[in-house]
């Protein structure tokens, strides 16, 4: 997996990632994810579940 240096993000991806933060945040902080907190993240970043849980 190629390293990318945060600090050569430009500012397009950097949005991006700010957005994903965002949504995946509340799940994390969660002691016991529920369903319906996942499809709500997976349709406001527009993926899959399968997707959500992959690092990009």
């Amino acid at each position: 997996m190629t390293r990318i240096d945060k600090l050569q993000v430009d500012d397009e991806r950097w949005r991006e990632a700010k957005e994903r933060a965002a949504a995946i945040r509340p799940l994390i902080a969660q002691d016991a994810i529920q369903p319906q907190a996942i499809r709500d993240a997976c349709r406001k970043l527009g993926v899959k579940r399968t997707r959500l849980y992959e690092s990009s």
